[in-house]
C-alpha cells in the first residue's frame, strides 16, 4: 500500500510543479520580448502536458488503492490542481496572444 501511495504522490508532486510553471509564466509572459513570446507559449502548453499527463498517472494509481478516505482526499486534490492548470494555461497563453498582437 505504502508503494502505491508513494507511486500515486510523486506523479501528484509533478502536476503542483508544473503548476508553479504556469503560475510564474503568467507573471513572465507579459514582460518578455516579442522575438520570446513563442517560447513562452510553447513552455506553457509543455507544462500543461505535464500537469494533465502527471494527474492521468495519479488517476490510474487512485483507482488499485484500497484507503476510500485517501482517495477521495487525493482525487479532490487532482481535481483542483487540474481546474487549476486550465485557468493558468488560459491565461499564460492569452498574455502571449496579447503581447504578440
Amino acid at each position: 500500500a505504502s508503494a502505491l501511495f508513494e507511486a500515486t504522490r510523486v506523479p501528484q508532486q509533478v502536476a503542483e510543479l508544473g503548476i508553479d510553471l504556469l503560475q510564474e509564466l503568467c507573471t513572465l509572459a507579459p514582460l518578455g520580448s516579442k522575438q520570446s513570446m513563442s517560447d513562452a507559449a510553447v513552455a506553457a502548453h509543455l507544462a500543461t502536458a505535464a500537469v494533465r499527463s502527471a494527474l492521468l498517472n495519479v488517476r490510474i494509481n487512485l483507482a488499485y488503492m484500497r484507503d476510500r478516505a485517501m482517495v477521495e482526499e487525493m482525487e479532490k486534490a487532482a481535481c483542483a490542481l487540474d481546474e487549476q492548470c486550465t485557468r493558468l494555461s488560459e491565461r499564460a497563453v492569452s498574455a502571449v496572444a496579447q503581447r504578440i498582437s
